[in-house]
């Protein structure tokens, strides 16, 4: 059954004013959030006589928009954005990282810092998938993956083989001229499973307690960078949840 998407709800609006900058948040069920944040007074630092900007404040960004929503990695290099804008000003700073705390919990360092890893983790967790990072494939691993499946083996024509159940024949052959450096290859999951058990079989262990293999689809990417140097990104997802996201 595939994943089931639904609207959060707004809950209120809080804002934030002074003669320095402008905050407004929307807040949404599920530690969301939809925020703007202005600096009113970046033009300060412009100098109507050399018409430009001026020492430090020259690059200085006066607006952003940060949606505090599913995808946590992004949000948080949109939080680290969003405080650089009001670096200007410390009242509506400790505002804004109160107020927004309830969307950040658990992914700030001990010193404030945004930890992405953490985001990462996160992410994952929301959207209920196990991935594997990019990894080098050693000579064993790719006899391995050749032997179960031929077709990822190294192309000249296309050094990219993107391997998923879900890629039909009519899809395969519609694929546009510009992805022409990449191979789709349709593979039931079962077999993707089966060959990273065999590639990687602490990662699949992994998989098999934080996922129903039973339930659940996988996306495998082969890079080969040449004849002979190959890696791998993997992603295996459950089939059956609830993605609770602001737009759908």
């Amino acid at each position: 059954m595939p994943k089931i998407t639904k609207r959060v709800k707004y809950i209120r609006t809080e804002k934030f004013r002074n003669r320095k900058s402008a905050i407004e948040i929307d807040f949404y069920e599920h530690g969301m959030a939809e925020v703007n944040v202005s600096c009113k007074t970046c033009k300060c630092s412009w100098s109507s006589r050399r018409k430009r900007w001026t020492k430090r404040w020259r690059n200085h960004d006066n607006f952003t928009y940060i949606p505090f929503d599913e995808c946590k990695m992004e949000s948080m290099w949109d939080y680290i954005k969003a405080l650089q804008v009001l670096d200007r000003d410390k009242v509506a700073r400790r505002w804004f990282i109160r107020r927004i705390r309830h969307c950040t919990d658990g992914l700030l360092r001990q010193d404030g810092r945004p930890d992405i890893d953490a985001a990462e983790k996160e992410e994952d967790r929301l959207q209920h998938r196990t991935e594997l990072k990019n990894t080098d494939l050693d000579e064993a691993q790719k006899a391995a993956l050749l032997e179960m499946c031929p077709e990822a083996g190294y192309n000249e024509k296309a050094n990219h083989m993107h391997i998923s159940e879900s890629f039909s024949i009519k899809a395969r052959n519609a694929q546009p001229k510009y992805f022409s450096d990449i191979r789709l290859v349709a593979v039931p999951t079962d077999i993707m499973l089966e060959m990273l058990d065999k590639l990687f079989p602490q990662f699949y262990e992994t998989v098999k307690r934080d996922r129903d293999v039973r339930n659940c689809n996988a996306n495998l990417k082969i890079y080969w960078h040449s004849p002979t140097e190959a890696s791998v990104w993997a992603c295996v997802q459950d089939n059956d949840f609830i993605m609770y996201s602001m737009h759908t």
